[in-house]
């Protein structure tokens, strides 16, 4: 068997015995067996050429994905409340705004990831990427601000860094 194999059958079954909430030898043995078959089809078909070095890679992202997704949550909420600010607000003329920006990420992953986030966030649409260069419609011109260097793209600069390290080592 391929090296790491073990490591990720001991992860779907972790996964099996959480879900589950409760342990019964019959509960076990059927995680097993489940934990191994689905390992194998990931491997076979999902993780090709997945190393050891490649998993361990994985798992010191892990904490770094976990924090972006949570300040991808707290953005979404921001944005809302700034959305509906400006729908409940006196002021009703809204100033939309087409803003340009470039980003210093490396991989385009990186990149997608980063225009799928603007967009996700409300009164913001990712219009074009091209390359390094982002065009962004922005519901009022004041969301404009933060594009740039934004928390995102420095938590995304923080994963590629691992990556670096590992290809450099």
């Amino acid at each position: 068997m391929k090296e790491g194999f073990g490591l990720l059958t001991v992860l779907f079954f972790i996964l099996w015995l959480a879900f589950n909430g409760r342990f019964t030898v019959e509960v076990a043995l059927f995680g097993v067996a489940i934990s191994f078959g689905l390992a194998l089809f990931v491997r076979k078909y999902v993780l090709r050429g997945l190393s050891m070095k490649k998993e361990l890679q994985i798992l010191q992202k892990t904490p770094l994905f976990l924090r972006y997704v949570w300040l991808l949550i707290k953005e979404i909420v921001l944005a809302n409340k700034a959305v509906l600010k400006l729908i409940l607000s006196s002021r009703f003329q809204v100033q939309p705004k087409l803003a340009v920006f470039q980003s210093s990420l490396k991989k385009r992953s990186s990149r997608v990831t980063l225009a799928d986030c603007i967009t996700l966030t409300p009164g913001t649409i990712t219009v074009s990427l091209e390359k390094n260069s982002y065009v962004v419609h922005c519901l009022d011109e004041s969301f404009e601000d933060g594009l740039e260097n934004s928390s995102f793209e420095q938590r995304l600069k923080d994963i590629e860094a691992i990556g670096r390290k590992e290809e450099k080592a």
